[in-house]
């Protein structure tokens, strides 16, 4: 009775703050109970706390004793029909570099014997037949083999992460989930992950991986965690890769530890108990005992996986057969998120007993929509798409929730542009990676380099900017996420302080600047005028960097400042960055030199530039011509695709615009063919796509509500016309007046999907009203100077030669000599044109009027050469004429 009475008095005085506690914790995202729940949870934290603190059998420290109290009652109410809290599903994912599952059996390593016990094992998960990291790293985190994501060698060339991306990407796209990468190897974050997670922490030590992925488990809520240690591999290559070998045995009993302090941060998160972690340890490769791997055989290839946790299939054996393409799968699987099948994985869930789980699965709410604004591309168009997206494809973003212009932007026209790989490149000099064309001190004529302020000596391919190959960039410094900078491609621009500082050298910092040519603006409407520039920027210590423009000669105006030191204009690292700075060029400036500076450096890291692009608005005003996006064809309901749904496809083209299907076989044969594809159609993109099995259809995501389409594949699955022949179909625009078109101006940009499937071909070509024609494309199918690879979702952007004196023009679409091949897809139409400058505007301010009468008049009283209206070399009176004459006429 004193027991109870002692019990009683407990409830009396803790009763109520641990209810508001309780109720607090319950509406957190990761524990939820009800107004009742939360009461009965906190009754029975209070019984169970007095109970073990008045037992003298059981001593435990306060904090404890409320995490005992928790458990016990957690435990206890799982079954109750009045409370129970919801068990969530988190994920971490432990990669180790190069360990073999034989080693690390042998190891004394008992946290991963610990989740071995608790959980599935296979110690012959395969690897890639390459057994190196860029291809099984890639793998282990997209779900597919090499074949598809592309990646055979540690240089990621080839690399298809816009098709295959990072299972991180794939579950933000359907759920609201807080990720986190931590990696010792920075191409897993710099090339694969590509910035794909919550939290990225690329090139730490393995001690440090650990130590921060701890802070990350105490600090915030994440929810998939991905962690790569590096040093079991490096021991590997120094020692050998054998469970015979002590060094390299030792390494794997190191990364343990790390492991084990990893799942102690796990185990004292305060929400533990409310928390389901499936823990999956794997490797991307092994190794043999002379240090090497990248063979096909089964020490190299055979990996370890391991899959613990309360939904585990515990103490099981993975059956053979299983992957490193497993992982994305499990992960899904295991958090209750379907996977789509439009993602192409390879891989399968392993390891899992979901019927045995104690949680639910993963809350996957969608994550809220970017947000977006009005960006005009290059060609006038105008999309709404992020600020990130909008850079990337060379944009001006107009801010957030603005909308798109009526008749688009202004187009722009390229003042300058280099990517620097017209460069002849020379023999290393230094360096020890041999090579022949990877490296040059020169630039492209006109270029300016002054290494004047870089100290004498160190390494001579690095004593201030030089143009060098990419991947023998990379290759030579030994990567340390030089890979990373995808955006250069072949020849790039390089300052490398670090490289340089690898021979003896004088005392000093490192002080380069590489400036263009002079570029001309007697084209660009003032103040229009935009840098766009791929860099990859790696800062370290004192290193600093700067762009800034001179105009006329004048005075430099800074237009970036960097530094890698804290303060207002630190740049932390972007190795893979798409610049876009506005340069503001002033009213009646002529021409800009634009400088790059990397300075006050020592051995710090480097600054890369590829792909420069100046671009302006022109002085002459274009207009457009054309704009179709299909949306005005009304679409109605299917033919022959099953089931019939309404308002997905017409036969019928824009007004004006023709559909020509006579070169296709059995038009109109009610037993041969599908009619929805017997030659161009308008159709809704995401029907087509799905009616046709997709078969990357989908990636058309440029593509928007209707759609044209030639789609040969999906034509010939009724009674195989093209037995008969090959399918010829035609489609042609309305007609395009060109009155007022300055000629040689006009500029044609579209969305396109393509893929091609021998023999197919497509063309395009413009013709006009002068019986003049142009042939704008010509793809084939067949390997050639023609072919064309697939490029499922592209804008393209043409120039078109208008002659002179012609009014009109339309333009033609064929898809050639296709049998059950593949498809060409087209939408947003764009035509646009310059207009003919109007001569009687002779101050230029977009009118004739009087004021450009009364300038004239001055000019040519003062004998100025401006007014030399007829360009004969002399202002006389036939200038003046001429001038009187276009000002009657208004132009």
């Amino acid at each position: 009775m004193a027991r109870r009475a002692d019990l009683s008095r407990s409830l009396g005085c803790g009763l109520l703050s641990t209810f508001v506690i309780v109720r607090s914790f319950a509406n957190t995202r990761d524990v939820r109970l009800s107004g009742d729940a939360a009461f009965a949870y906190a009754r029975s934290l209070v019984a169970v706390t007095s109970f073990v603190r008045r037992s003298a059998v059981v001593q435990v420290s306060p904090a404890r004793l409320a995490r005992l109290a928790h458990v016990v009652v957690l435990a206890s109410l799982a079954g109750a029909p009045i409370a129970h809290a919801q068990i969530v599903r988190k994920v971490l994912i432990i990669g180790v570099d190069g360990m073999r599952p034989d080693a690390m059996l042998a190891a004394n390593a008992p946290n991963f014997d610990a989740l071995i016990a608790q959980g599935a094992f296979s110690s012959v998960c395969q690897a890639e037949d390459i057994t190196i990291s860029g291809p099984c790293w890639s793998t282990i985190v997209t779900g597919v083999h090499r074949n598809k994501h592309g990646v055979t060698g540690n240089s990621f060339a080839g690399a298809r992460y816009d098709l295959y991306p990072h299972f991180f990407k794939r579950l933000q796209e359907v759920c609201d989930a807080r990720t986190v990468s931590i990696v010792n190897w920075s191409p897993i974050n710099t090339q694969i992950t590509q910035q794909n997670a919550d939290v990225i922490i690329s090139g730490v030590s393995d001690a440090n991986v650990a130590a921060n992925c701890a802070s990350v488990l105490a600090s915030s809520n994440p929810d998939v965690i991905f962690l790569h240690f590096d040093e079991v591999d490096g021991a590997g290559h120094a020692n050998g890769f054998s469970p015979t070998v002590p060094n390299y045995l030792a390494a794997i009993e190191r990364t343990d530890t790390y492991a084990g302090q990893v799942l102690a941060a796990v185990r004292a998160r305060p929400s533990y108990a409310s928390e389901d972690w499936l823990v999956i340890v794997t490797s991307d490769h092994g190794g043999t005992p002379d240090g090497s791997h990248g063979q096909n055989i089964p020490e190299h290839r055979n990996t370890p996986l391991i899959v613990s946790g309360l939904s585990s299939a515990r103490g099981t054996t993975i059956p053979p057969g299983s992957t490193l393409a497993d992982v994305p799968a499990t992960v899904m699987t295991f958090l209750g998120v379907p996977i789509n099948p439009a993602w192409g994985w390879d891989g399968q869930p392993v390891g899992l007993n979901m019927a045995g789980s104690p949680s639910v699965p993963f809350d996957c709410e969608p994550p809220p929509p970017p947000p977006v604004g009005a960006c005009c591309l290059q060609d006038g168009s105008c999309i709404q798409l992020t600020q990130g997206d909008c850079t990337e494809l060379r944009g001006v973003w107009a801010g957030l929730g603005e909308p798109c212009p009526g008749g688009g932007c202004e187009p722009t026209v390229t003042l300058a542009s280099e990517n620097f790989d017209g460069v002849p490149l020379g023999p290393n000099v230094d360096e020890s990676t041999a090579g022949t064309n990877v490296w040059s001190e020169a630039f492209p004529p006109g270029w300016v380099v002054d290494r004047s302020s870089v100290p004498p000596g160190g390494v001579t391919e690095w004593r201030g900017w030089s143009v060098a190959s990419q991947s023998w960039w990379t290759t030579t410094a030994g990567d340390q996420g030089r890979a990373g900078f995808t955006k250069g491609v072949n020849a790039s621009a390089i300052a490398d302080p670090d490289e340089w500082d690898d021979l003896p050298r004088n005392a000093g910092l490192y002080d380069t600047t590489l400036t263009t040519p002079a570029i001309s603006l007697a084209n660009a409407r003032a103040g229009t005028a935009r840098l766009f520039l791929d860099s990859s920027w790696r800062q370290e210590a004192n290193q600093s960097a700067s762009i800034t423009v001179r105009y006329d000669g004048g005075a430099p105006v800074t237009l970036a400042l960097w530094t890698s030191a804290a303060g207002p204009n630190f740049k932390p690292d972007a190795v893979n960055e798409t610049l876009s700075i506005p340069l503001n060029n002033p009213i009646g400036a002529q021409s800009m030199t634009l400088s790059f500076r990397l300075f006050d450096a020592g051995n710090n890291w480097w600054w890369a530039l590829d792909n420069l692009q100046v671009v302006a608005e022109p002085l002459a005003r274009r207009v457009t011509l054309l704009a179709e996006d299909f949306e005005s064809v009304p679409l109605g309901s299917s033919v022959d695709e099953l089931p019939l749904i309404p308002n997905v496809w017409s036969g019928s083209p824009p007004a004006g615009w023709v559909f020509d299907d006579s070169g296709v076989p059995a038009v109109n044969d009610p037993s041969r063919g599908v009619t929805e594809w017997e030659g161009w159609a308008i159709t809704n993109r995401p029907w087509w796509a799905q009616v046709a099995g997709d078969q990357n259809r989908s990636q058309f995501t440029r593509g928007v509500g209707a759609i044209a389409v030639a789609d040969p594949d999906e034509w010939d699955d009724r009674g195989t016309p093209s037995t008969i022949g090959p399918y010829n179909a035609k489609m042609v625009t309305r007609d395009i007046d060109l009155t007022g078109i300055a000629p040689g101006s006009l500029q044609l940009s579209f969305d396109s999907s393509w893929r091609p499937e021998a023999p197919q071909r497509a063309d395009l070509a413009a013709t006009f009203s002068d019986g003049s024609s142009v042939l704008l494309l010509n793809w084939s199918s067949v390997a050639g100077p023609t072919f064309k690879p697939d490029a499922t979702n592209e804008r393209l952007s043409l120039a078109i030669n208008n002659p002179a004196g012609a009014t009109s023009m339309r333009l033609v679409f064929r898809m050639l000599d296709a049998r059950n091949n593949w498809w060409w897809g087209i939408d947003n139409l764009l035509v646009s044109g310059e207009e003919a400058p109007c001569r009687a505007d002779f101050n230029q301010d977009d009118q004739a009027d009087f004021f450009d009468y009364l300038d004239f008049v001055q000019a040519f009283a003062a004998e100025d050469p401006a007014a030399d209206f007829n360009a004969d070399g002399q202002v006389d009176f036939f200038d003046y004429l001429d001038f009187a004459s276009a000002f009657d006429v208004g132009c």
